[in-house]
């Protein structure tokens, strides 16, 4: 798929499955990647899955504990990231060396982005992948996901000032 040209963007959920069946010396790719804070991630996971009754992985008894209870009896996300990058089960131990090996994974091959910092996440991916930000439409759709966009927040900051030093005058 990559060799064909045929694809600008690949969206996969497991990096060593891309990287290993798509990419070669010759097609090489960069991970586009949102990381959210690893605590806020198990929080999220810890009451989404006492309700999501549709999902596999759905535990309507965790919704009698207390979030510190579950952090101590039952959740066992030990270095969940750190063992995605560097290929290793989620059952394996990662140590020190894998951290290393995963950061630095991280640093050569992937455009991180902050689920925190959303709109600047998408903001640094259009950078990467040349999209004309001050295009009416992805102005457009920019607005409608975050609201104003930074160009006309500043304006309207500039607004504001000029008709601040108007009043004093």
């Amino acid at each position: 798929l990559v060799a064909s040209g045929k694809a600008d963007i690949i969206f996969a959920m497991d990096v060593n499955f891309a990287s290993s069946h798509l990419f070669d010396r010759l097609n090489k790719g960069r991970i586009l990647s949102i990381f959210r804070h690893p605590v806020d991630r198990l929080a999220s996971k810890f009451y989404y899955l006492q309700s999501a009754t549709w999902e596999r992985t759905y535990r309507p008894e965790w919704a009698d504990m207390s979030i510190l209870e579950w952090a101590e009896k039952h959740n066992f996300d030990e270095n969940f990231l750190v063992k995605k990058i560097v290929g290793k089960k989620l059952t394996d131990d990662a140590g020190m060396a894998d951290l290393i090996i995963a950061k630095e994974i991280v640093r050569r091959r992937f455009i991180v982005g902050l689920l925190d910092e959303m709109e600047e996440s998408v903001h640094r991916f259009n950078v990467m992948l040349g999209v004309n930000e001050s295009d009416e439409k992805t102005k457009e759709c920019m607005n409608e996901v975050f609201g104003t966009t930074k160009d006309e927040s500043d304006k309207s900051d500039e607004v504001d000032s000029v008709e601040a030093q108007g009043d004093e005058g």
